[in-house]
């Protein structure tokens, strides 16, 4: 059962200061705790309505909350809320407005449907604002719309507190949700009087949706593997693929380049040349060559400085072999060799041979990739063994002491005629960095040779 019944019972009074009370008592019974035998809901709610204030002079409840369709201030008690004998208190404050110049400095090309606004945290009606999504703390947010165009520095008058301190920022509204600012500069804390500060400088560095990307890849969040293929790609801010990057960032950045901690090299997928030379790639793979998990950035150069930049978590995970474990069923047993190679490290791309079946028994094997330009048969064959070499380290561990005379009983598949350069075991696989017999006049060839324990 619920009852209304409005209370008039009240004294008020105003102190040499200005400040206006009001007092009012509730009586034994309205204190009376919640009784299923005597249902009666006994809330109170307490209303300023301050439609009468000049708009002009002070901070109104539409102003502060955009929720509110009225000028009135709404607070909502109990009888849980109260205990007999006790005073309680609530505090309404509404701050009068004092005018200030705003200038904006715009650093960034704007958007075609983008909202602006000069956003003020200040003290407002009882401090509570639990109810307002802007809200920062026990400070209400006022947005104070502006229209922001191509000019570099533009200037706003807005209203701030009088007397009291501001936390005033620039925020901005994108596509649908217009109206829903988020704050884009850093919030600057004034105390305002009739003559200071007088004015305030905020700096716009948004990039419009248009003129920003993002960077995704094919893995989708799953665990991936070294030596797996991976694929990669630009997107527009909202996800839209293309079979091109688009044109709006073509036409604000000079490059975008792929990049990752830890690697040497980069890619470039866009670079403008002039027309009709430039480069233009929105998709474009990848082997990674390690088994832990890697960040790498999408970076979009103008006028030689990164203007923004999107990254993307790869989860590289370790197998018993390289890509794969020796008991995955999806190893198609006559598959052949293919090319891994990764744009951030262009100093190495490897032959991976998928594991083959030799007399009932797996294994696999890695080669090094000669370049064109490696005519000295000696100085590749050296590189050869120092990276396949620091490969295996990384995957396998340590090198372990070998006796070629023992390969017989640990190795199934290995050639004859090879000789042993360093070996590697774990719980599930063990390898060797092997040359092989050469022919006349040329020089051995040198890989990794693999099988599971």
């Amino acid at each position: 059962m619920e009852e209304n019944k409005p209370k008039q019972r009240y004294k008020d009074e105003t102190d040499k200061n200005g400040n206006y009370q009001i007092f009012f008592e509730l009586k034994d019974d309205e204190l009376k705790p919640y009784d299923s035998a005597d249902p009666v809901s006994r809330g109170f709610q307490l209303t300023f309505d301050l439609d009468n204030l000049p708009k002009d002079t002070y901070f109104m409840p539409t102003e502060v909350n955009r929720l509110n369709e009225s000028q009135k201030l709404f607070f909502s008690y109990d009888n849980r809320s109260f205990e007999k004998g006790e005073i309680y208190e609530r505090h309404l404050y509404v701050p009068q407005k004092q005018w200030i110049e705003v200038t904006v400095v715009n650093n960034q090309p704007l958007g075609g449907n983008s909202d602006f606004a000069i956003r003020n945290w200040i003290t407002y009606g009882s401090g509570r604002w639990s109810d307002n999504d802007y809200s920062k703390g026990e400070l209400a947010c006022v947005d104070y719309p502006i229209k922001l165009t191509e000019e570099e520095v533009q200037t706003f008058r807005v209203p701030c507190a009088a007397n009291d301190s501001n936390r005033i920022a620039l925020a901005c509204a994108e596509g649908a949700t217009t109206g829903w600012y988020e704050t884009i500069s850093p919030i600057q804390k004034v105390y305002v009087t009739k003559d200071k500060p007088g004015s305030l400088q905020l700096e716009n560095n948004l990039l419009a949706k248009e003129f920003r990307f993002k960077l995704k890849a094919w893995s989708d969040g799953r665990t991936v593997a070294p030596f797996e293929n991976i694929v990669f790609l630009i997107t527009d801010w909202d996800g839209k693929e293309s079979i091109s990057i688009p044109s709006s960032l073509c036409s604000y950045y000079d490059s975008i380049v792929w990049s990752a901690d830890g690697y040497p090299d980069h890619l470039t997928i866009y670079r403008d040349l002039g027309i009709p030379h430039y480069t233009n790639i929105s998709e474009w793979r990848c082997h990674f060559f390690q088994n832990k998990p890697l960040y790498t950035r999408l970076q979009g150069y103008r006028n030689g400085r990164v203007m923004f930049s999107d990254s993307v978590q790869t989860v590289i995970g370790p197998r018993d072999f390289l890509r794969y474990d020796w008991d995955d069923p999806t190893i198609s047993i006559d598959a052949p060799h293919y090319v891994c190679s990764c744009p951030l490290y262009k100093e190495a791309a490897f032959h991976y041979y998928l594991p083959a079946e030799q007399n009932g028994h797996l294994y696999s094997k890695v080669t090094l990739v000669r370049n064109d330009y490696e005519t000295d048969d000696a100085m590749f064959t050296e590189r050869a063994r120092k990276t396949l070499s620091g490969l295996m380290d990384y995957h396998l561990g340590e090198q372990k002491s070998f006796d070629l005379a023992m390969a017989g009983s640990l190795f199934h598949c290995l050639p004859t005629g090879v000789k042993a350069i360093a070996y590697w075991q774990t719980p599930s696989t063990h390898a060797l960095l092997i040359e092989a017999e050469a022919e006349e006049g040329t020089y051995p060839s040198v890989y990794i040779h693999a099988e599971p324990r």
